[in-house]
């Protein structure tokens, strides 16, 4: 047991035993940076009278239970230990909804990013918290396997009358975990607006170059005929040439602009 309470890159899980009810999971919290998130394993040790909680971090994330404790004179200090460890779950878990409303927040920002001005800077933002997403999953997902285990022991240090609350404690797993599909689902769906954004803007480009490349076809055309060493060329010698030259070059290029422009290709 000592060696699981060390190892601080363990996967939530729950162990039963004959004298006591072994727990272990993460705290989640967000951070200052960018959409980035502590993770912190906290392990909790069930007994008849006592609850013991090793945490990896020293911070006062299990402060409002020990509030709680202090200030309660009622349920709290009569209820068993087992309502203890309700309470310290219920708390763990909804601190992660701190997080999800953090995420709902950077991903709206992301889709205003998108919609006004799409950079590459965008698209690693998007690429970083899709990445800080299937991480939290994989910290999340294991606590409805470590709940319904929870449901389904027949220890006695679990009361019957208990287990409403750790199934309230499981719903609140089971919509973080629904949270966190629908935003990896949006994230994908931003990536998809990002690279068809980017589509348009290119074949914008792409309009933009091919019309000017079609206006100075002809004009290169004629540049190449005139520009033929034949020495027999009546109109190489015209006194007016050069000028009458320049001016088909500009009624083509005004008629093909007036033509794009009714066929709206500008």
């Amino acid at each position: 047991m000592l060696e699981d309470i060390l190892n601080t890159h363990q996967r939530p899980k729950f162990e039963e035993h004959e004298d006591y009810i072994y727990i272990v999971l993460k705290g989640l919290l967000p951070t200052d940076d960018y959409f980035s998130v502590n993770y912190e394993q906290i392990s909790i040790l069930l007994f008849k009278n006592f609850v013991f909680t090793f945490k990896e971090k020293i911070d006062d994330s299990l402060a409002p239970v020990a509030k709680r404790i202090v200030g309660s004179k009622g349920r709290f200090r009569s209820l068993g230990t087992d309502y203890l460890t309700y309470a310290i779950l219920d708390l763990i878990v909804d601190q992660n909804f701190v997080v999800i409303d953090f995420l709902a927040e950077v991903i709206d920002a992301l889709e205003e990013e998108i919609l006004a001005n799409p950079t590459v800077k965008t698209l690693k933002s998007i690429q970083t918290v899709k990445r800080e997403i299937i991480s939290i999953r994989r910290f999340i997902s294991p606590l409805r396997e470590l709940l319904s285990s929870l449901l389904r022991t027949d220890s006695h240090l679990i009361q019957q009358s208990m287990l409403i609350y750790y199934r309230d404690v499981l719903d609140h797993v089971l919509r973080v975990y629904e949270s966190l599909d629908s935003y990896r689902d949006i994230l994908t769906n931003l990536l998809d607006i990002y690279n068809s954004s980017i589509s348009n803007k290119m074949n914008e480009v792409m309009k933009v170059l091919t019309v000017f490349t079609s206006i100075f076809i002809p004009l290169t055309f004629i540049v190449g005929i005139y520009g033929m060493n034949f020495e027999y060329m009546p109109e190489l010698k015209w006194r007016w040439a050069y000028p009458t030259l320049w001016v088909a070059f500009l009624i083509i290029t005004v008629t093909l602009l007036v033509y794009f422009k009714k066929k709206k290709w500008l």
